[in-house]
């Protein structure tokens, strides 16, 4: 059936055009209505139809603009203009766009119907001359982006730059739904090479491909998978055969790249990590798990996930470190934590879970959660262990006005009794080992700041200069300035 959508402000005319003839009996379809230009590009757009019937003269933007800016964004119909007697000059300036026919109101249904069935038969036998073109060049095409050797491919050069995109679609009629979204755009190639969708874009920019790419994505179903590759623009089409390479190792590595679901052959990693062991990674997050840092754990997976992507981990290779990761903290919290077995997943559920995930932000996302589980479960029912997590807040936020008080908030305790839990623990009440905790940093401060007495007070948390001078003699042995200067002279 060819499309047919009809553009006009009056509704009686839409109307009046859908009645005139037996559109359906004669092969046409009306694929919509608009009734204004606006709402027509809108339409041309979206249905791609294969004639416009439209009226010249509109209220807001003229047939003309309408015409022209769908031109330019590739559609490649027939127009039919309606116009009448006083607007005959408007339908003379359309003609330079391709307008196969205008016709002046009122319209007479004979020649509407000849009209469109004329524009029928030149569509029809464009079509039969395009096919058969069409098979030749894309198995010419397909040989040269797969690496063949062709004798003659003059032919299929042109002045055009050209843009090659692979696609991989996880759907049985992937070549159906290409083609239904990229029909409306005018200079491109879609040919199949083995399991993907290769795309040649020609002189069409780089952000109306992308944006294009994304607008197939969102009308798919959620659950289905799409990825595509857009590679550098190219001058010739011998260059595409390079582009094609590139793009199949990215394609190769979608796992990696999965969650954006468009990328370009060109992506970089934005960060440089340097580490001479992955392990390094892991010993980390062990401590962080043990004293429940869900923030470290987050930046630590985020590095990591750097780490895949700046030496283009395999599939494979990522999900074997996160397994032994996770097995192993496993392995390690139950042997230094009396926990239950059925409190924390078990080995196979791990494997499993690890090993059904299709992407790395998927995967990755699984492992912090399960990290952070695992955490919590180190704390529930253990003394022990929120003492650790205790002396670690304190470690990190010594500089601020600290109370038991605080603390006994912070971590669920009544505060006589979390004394009394910290003098047992630490053998020193809560006061005596935050006073450790700051002068330890005090001195640390004061052999390599280049600060004053009084600006080390102040950053240990000390209100009172006096105060700190006595609590630093008697832990130290000797006061602040005495400590610093000591310390110059050794290092001179």
């Amino acid at each position: 059936m060819v499309k047919v959508l009809i553009v006009d402000d009056e509704p009686n005319v839409r109307m009046g055009l859908r009645k005139m003839i037996d559109w359906a009996g004669n092969g046409f379809e009306i694929c919509g209505e608009a009734e204004d230009a606006y709402e027509g590009n809108r339409k041309i757009l979206k249905c791609n139809p294969d004639i416009v019937l439209m009226d010249i003269k509109m209220p807001g933007k003229l047939g003309t603009d309408m015409i022209r800016e769908s031109r330019a964004a590739g559609f490649n119909g027939r127009f039919i203009v309606l116009s009448g007697y006083s607007n005959f000059e408007y339908a003379k300036k359309v003609m330079k766009y391709g307008v196969k026919s205008y016709i002046l109101k009122p319209i007479d249904e004979d020649e509407l119907l000849e009209a469109v069935l004329n524009i029928k038969k030149e569509i029809e036998r464009d079509n039969r001359i395009k096919g058969n073109e069409t098979l030749v060049r894309k198995d010419k095409l397909k040989k040269l982006i797969s690496g063949e050797v062709l004798e003659d491919f003059n032919d299929l050069e042109g002045d055009e730059t050209s843009t090659l995109v692979l696609i991989n679609i996880a759907e049985d009629s992937k070549n159906d739904l290409i083609n239904k979204h990229l029909a409306h755009i005018n200079n491109i190639d879609i040919i199949n090479v083995n399991q993907y969708v290769a795309t040649i874009f020609k002189d069409i920019k780089y952000e109306r491909i992308i944006k294009t790419l994304l607008s197939i994505k969102e009308k798919m179903n959620e659950k289905s998978e799409f990825f595509a590759v857009v590679t550098n623009e190219q001058k010739t089409l011998l260059n595409i055969r390079n582009e094609y390479k590139n793009a199949l190792n990215m394609m190769k590595n979608k796992f990696l790249y999965l969650e954006e679901s468009v990328i370009t052959s060109g992506v970089s990693v934005k960060e440089c990590v340097e580490v001479e062991n992955i392990s390094e990674y892991m010993d980390k997050v062990v401590s962080y798990v043990e004293v429940q840092d869900n923030e470290k754990i987050e930046e630590i997976i985020n590095l990591f996930k750097t780490y895949i992507l700046q030496n283009k981990y395999s599939e494979e290779r990522v999900k074997s470190i996160c397994m032994n990761t996770l097995l192993n903290i496993r392995l390690k919290l139950f042997k230094d934590y009396e926990i239950d077995k059925n409190d924390i997943s078990g080995n196979e559920d791990i494997i499993h879970n690890i090993y059904s995930k299709k992407s790395l932000k998927e995967l990755l996302n699984y492992m912090n959660d399960e990290l952070i589980s695992m955490s919590k479960k180190v704390y529930v029912g253990s003394a022990d262990n929120n003492i650790k997590r205790i002396i670690s807040y304190m470690e990190k936020n010594y500089y601020n006005d600290i109370k038991l008080e605080t603390l006994a908030e912070i971590f669920n305790y009544n505060s006589a009794y979390l004394g009394k839990l910290l003098k047992n623990a630490l053998g020193e009440n809560f006061n005596t080992k935050l006073n450790k905790i700051r002068i330890e940093k005090a001195k640390s401060l004061l052999i390599n700041d280049k600060l004053k007495v009084y600006q080390v007070c102040e950053k240990v948390g000390y209100k009172n200069i006096d105060y700190f001078h006595s609590k630093f003699k008697k832990y130290v042995g000797t006061t602040p300035l005495t400590y610093k200067k000591n310390n110059e002279k050794k290092h001179k």
